[in-house]
């Protein structure tokens, strides 16, 4: 049979081998296919049968390549691969060195591999000597390199693993923030059309703006909210009444009655919506129900949200729209929104830098449904007195609302109300009266230093109405100022606003005797006579 050259060295798809002009066929017994030993026989290794075949007959079957050299050289070949395969290398200290060039070479290409590889697969940072004896580099260079230990193998290959999965991550935020710019870009390409065929306002000089009349200030809420749309922001300590005064306001805006019985109320709302994510709507529902609301059909919606406020998260176009189109449907004129923190949080904005990020979207919120006035409530500081956080929350609203506390560390301390809005004359500090029944709150006027000076002239007037009683006990009816400074003692100024409180209120009658004023207790004050309790002792109804 002819020798087929042309084929493959090492054996073809068919099976078969050639070696030297013979073809061995795999069907055939196992005797006629080379042995491994054959394999890497040298040619001092064959031996010549054909004086054999000449002295007596006919050839032997003996395979030329089978003898004791082949065979050794053979199991040293097959040990060496098999400790190359189980020998380890890693490709960056491959890749540093310089005592094999050709392995040095293939370990940067692994390295460039790595850096284009897909994020399915892990880096490739341990390689075997088999591997590159594979991608041909010299048997000779492998064995010249320093293997690494199985502890070092095990640590790689969780670097491996832990590379793959850091790559999987930023793959997944970058495709995160691309969808992100897109929004934003589609957002400023939408402003963009939006304003496209809008015209600039015409230049107007001082002069010629000097020129017009001014309209008259008019008020939706009497000094506290302008009639032309406001964006109030409402600030408060935790605990302090936010909830409770919003329903006071919800109250006056749907009944028409005063707002904290002081403000008056020249526009009562039509369709109010309050939205609420602090509070269940369980006790949402029983707080409004104590107050009493008349007018039912004039709060539009009252929206719960507590442990949803990432329902409310309107940079989102297609959630703003939603609402949006809930308020436009609703009719809506007056939106009260408690509380902002809450919101920020769900939305993962720090309050101290990104409220602007909330705060812009609820103004399209606002322009988009057509709601000119709204009042947002927020927390204050534990110690400062403004709203908390960024200061584009102060900026952003024409008006600041705020509650604080007498005592700020006592949460039943009396509170204090006031209010400072464009175009609105400044409310000044005032007491803030609350009645438990009904939940309604006050505006009585007076700030804290006022208050705290009352309390003392209170207590100065209590001496006063004693040292008058015990004079008239032992026959005097009347006492002089200097008399009553001497006798009642301390601070003289507030001896002598405790008496002229007295004379006010009633409870000290004052006489002129020339130049002088002269004081005694009214006749038939029980003080006078019975000496029975003061009227500013507890249970007194005098």
């Amino acid at each position: 049979m002819s020798a087929n050259k042309n084929a493959p060295q090492h054996g073809d798809a068919a099976g078969r081998y050639e070696h030297d002009g013979l073809d061995t066929d795999s069907t055939r017994p196992n005797t006629e296919r080379p042995t491994a030993a054959d394999m890497f026989a040298g040619p001092e290794d064959v031996r010549d049968d054909s004086a054999e075949a000449t002295k007596g007959g006919a050839p032997t079957d003996e395979n030329p390549f089978d003898n004791d050299k082949a065979r050794e050289r053979a199991e040293k070949s097959t040990e060496e691969e098999h400790r190359r395969r189980n020998t380890f290398y890693s490709v960056a200290e491959v890749a540093a060195q310089t005592a094999a060039p050709r392995a040095r070479r293939q370990a940067q290409n692994i390295e460039r591999s790595n850096l284009t590889r897909d994020v399915k697969y892990p880096p490739k940072l341990v390689v075997t000597g088999e591997e590159l004896v594979t991608a041909h580099v010299p048997a000779a260079e492998v064995d010249a390199l320093t293997p690494i230990t199985y502890t070092r193998v095990l640590e790689l290959k969780t670097e491996e693993r832990e590379q793959q999965r850091a790559a999987q991550y930023d793959a997944l935020v970058q495709e995160r923030l691309q969808w992100k710019l897109a929004d934003q870009e589609a957002t400023k390409r939408l402003r963009a059309l939006d304003t496209f065929d809008a015209a600039l306002p015409p230049v107007t000089g001082l002069a010629d703006l000097l020129a017009q009349d001014d309209t008259e200030v008019r008020y939706l809420i009497q000094d506290v909210i302008p009639a032309d749309g406001a964006r109030i922001m409402f600030a408060a300590p935790e605990k302090a009444g936010k909830t409770t005064l919003l329903g006071n306001l919800a109250r006056s805006l749907a009944d028409g009655d005063p707002f904290l019985g002081a403000f008056e109320v020249h526009t009562p709302a039509k369709r109010l919506v309050m939205i609420d994510n602090e509070m269940s709507q369980g006790m949402l529902r029983r707080w409004l129900r104590r107050q009493g609301i008349r007018n039912l059909s004039a709060v539009a919606d009252v929206v719960a949200l507590r442990g949803q406020a990432g329902l409310f998260d309107l940079g989102d176009d297609r959630r703003r729209g939603e609402w949006a189109k809930r308020l436009r449907d609703l009719g809506c004129d007056f939106l009260i929104f408690d509380c902002l923190r809450p919101v920020l949080d769900a939305l993962g904005l720090d309050e101290n830098r990104e409220a602007g990020k909330f705060l812009e979207p609820f103004d399209q919120l606002l322009s988009e449904a057509g709601v000119e006035n709204a009042v947002i409530a927020h927390h204050m500081g534990h110690t400062g007195e403004r709203a908390r956080g960024d200061s584009r929350i102060i900026g952003w609203s024409d008006g600041n609302w705020k509650l604080v506390r007498e005592d700020p560390y006592v949460p039943t301390s009396p509170k204090y109300f006031t209010s400072q809005v464009r175009d609105c004359p400044d409310v000044p500090e005032g007491l803030l009266t609350f009645d438990p029944d009904t939940q309604h709150l006050t505006y009585a006027g007076g700030t804290r230093a006022e208050q705290k000076g009352k309390g003392k002239v209170d207590k100065r007037l209590q001496d006063v109405l004693d040292t008058l009683a015990d004079s008239q006990s032992v026959g005097t009816s009347e006492m002089n100022k200097t008399q009553l400074r001497a006798a009642v003692g301390g601070n003289k100024e507030l001896v002598d606003g405790a008496i002229d409180e007295g004379v006010r209120l009633g409870l000290v009658v004052e006489r002129l005797q020339g130049r002088a004023k002269l004081y005694r207790l009214p006749e038939g004050d029980p003080l006078s006579a019975e000496g029975v309790a003061s009227p500013f002792e507890t249970g007194n109804t005098a």
